[in-house]
């Protein structure tokens, strides 16, 4: 297993995204997991998911995974939902 932490920055903007990931070995493949993403104005950092893809496939990835709130689904049109991941306070 291994993570990264990556933040993106726009020229005179200072950082505007953020995200963690960390690679996972499942009994038939390695997935990237990111555990956390956010900032502001997705649509101008949005390339950076493609800096994420192909750190993925450099490390024998073959999927991407997101634990992320629903909205992002419809920023990340190329992903499909899998499932749902719920918690209980105790």
């Amino acid at each position: 297993v291994s993570q990264s932490r990556y933040a993106v920055r726009q020229i005179g903007k200072g950082i505007v995204g953020a995200a963690v990931t960390t690679i996972i070995q499942e009994p038939s493949r390695r997935v990237l997991v990111w555990t956390a993403v956010g900032g502001r104005n997705w649509d101008s950092w949005s390339h950076f998911e493609e800096v994420v893809a192909a750190t993925a496939k450099a490390n024998g990835c073959e999927a991407i995974r997101g634990y992320c709130r629903v909205g992002w689904k419809k920023k990340l049109k190329t992903y499909r939902e899998i499932g749902v991941i719920l918690e209980r306070e105790i």
